[in-house]
């Protein structure tokens, strides 16, 4: 259980509350993290290379028509230094492209976020039944 997993919240909470082990481990809270990360990709729109701990997805096809594959394998692990002032601070789950599409609107093709195809093979998986939130969806 170190990589990161395509995990729904039902899920997660669950291990959340029943975890035995020392919580300084953090083990208890990343299927947590796991499912904020994965959310991102799914409903977001964010590439999964954006994201740690890295999503266990792959994107196929061209910026215009873009799939969602899952991949376990693709899972990974970690957290993030962010700096703010004179001041870091670890953080669980972080996105790392910047997002000024309402602040440089000619960037918008470069910062907007994707809209996955609706026959991505992602959308299969039988953990999207028990999601609490849908895919964003380019309904092309």
């Amino acid at each position: 259980m170190n990589s990161c997993e395509w995990t729904s919240l039902r899920s997660a909470l669950a291990h959340f509350v029943r975890y035995r082990g020392k919580t300084q481990s953090q083990q208890h809270i990343r299927p947590i993290h796991w499912y904020v990360a994965s959310r991102l990709v799914v409903e977001g729109g964010f590439h999964p290379d954006e994201i740690v701990p890295r999503p266990p997805f792959r994107v196929r096809g061209s910026r215009s028509r873009q799939a969602l594959v899952h991949d376990p394998a693709l899972g990974g692990t970690g957290e993030r230094t962010v700096y703010g002032g004179l001041k870091t601070k670890d953080v669980d789950v972080v996105v790392t492209d910047q997002r000024f599409v309402y602040g440089a609107p000619d960037l918008r093709h470069v910062t907007a976020r994707n809209e996955w195809a609706n026959d991505s093979s992602a959308f299969s998986a039988a953990v999207l039944n028990d999601l609490d939130y849908g895919p964003r969806i380019d309904d092309r």
